[in-house]
């Protein structure tokens, strides 16, 4: 092998193992979440499901979603909207909305062959049955989903045969894209995952500058779940989350004080 292809060869392996970064803001998210699908697709994955951290819109005091799900609704579907007409370049005409269930913003967002339900619900699994069914559709996604099927001695899927059916079919459904924020301990954390990369966790805090930056903290096979999210900050020097509560206040009411004299950098 020649030392061109040798250093073409080293640059190639180079490209596949840097890990993406955590997106900056609602437009690098859309882009992100595009490419993964894409990648996903191209490697034969026509069921897939997706995680979109949502803008806040409409956010009080009390409350980040007082229109509850109807309004998480009103900032998801732009960005599903989005994400459909990239993955659609050159596809004519607008992205056409279905209603399922309007209680819970259940619809199907479709454009060229492509649907996209928003917050599916155990409610509406043969809904999801029908457009999985489907053979006019190229690529079938879910997005969002509001099941919950851990910490329960009887989850949203019922239990015996009727959870192992629902579970078998939820499951074709592969994680090709999640990015989410929690807030944990005080601090702020985002799970990212980017098909076909592993999960990776970040922890969101002011610099000295008070402009929020993104710290690396690992990389999983697995999702990792709020108690290991949990001993992971705790786990760090000067953690927020190892303070007990009077150290966290203290912190708290320090830092909104520098936030007045100073207002933020703006992203």
């Amino acid at each position: 092998m020649n030392k061109t292809r040798t250093r073409a060869a080293r640059a190639a392996r180079t490209v596949v193992s840097a890990l993406p970064s955590l997106p900056l803001n609602t437009k690098e998210q859309i882009e992100q979440a595009a490419g993964a699908i894409e990648a996903a697709l191209r490697d034969g994955k026509t069921t897939q499901a997706i995680e979109l951290n949502l803008p806040l819109i409409g956010a009080t005091d009390l409350d980040d979603w007082p229109g509850g799900i109807r309004q998480q609704y009103g900032a998801l579907a732009p960005m599903v909207s989005e994400v459909l007409r990239l993955i659609n370049a050159g596809a004519e005409g607008t992205c056409q909305q279905r209603v399922i269930d309007d209680a819970d913003a259940v619809a199907a967002l479709t454009l060229g062959s492509d649907v996209v339900v928003s917050f599916p619900t155990a409610e509406v699994l043969d809904d999801l049955r029908a457009i999985e069914n489907k053979n006019d559709f190229r690529l079938k996604i879910i997005a969002n989903p509001q099941w919950n099927t851990k910490g329960a001695i009887i989850g949203d899927f019922g239990f015996g045969p009727w959870k192992r059916r629902a579970e078998e079919f939820v499951g074709k459904f592969e994680q090709t894209y999640y990015l989410k924020e929690q807030r944990i301990q005080g601090e702020i954390v985002r799970t990212l995952k980017v098909y076909p990369n592993k999960w990776q966790v970040f922890a969101l805090a002011p610099n000295e500058n008070n402009k929020i930056v993104a710290e690396a903290l690992g990389e999983f096979d697995e999702r990792p779940l709020y108690d290991q999210l949990k001993k992971l900050l705790e786990s760090r020097e000067g953690s927020i989350a190892a303070m007990n509560w009077v150290e966290r206040a203290k912190r708290e009411a320090t830092f909104n004080a520098k936030s007045l004299q100073a207002p933020p950098n703006q992203e």
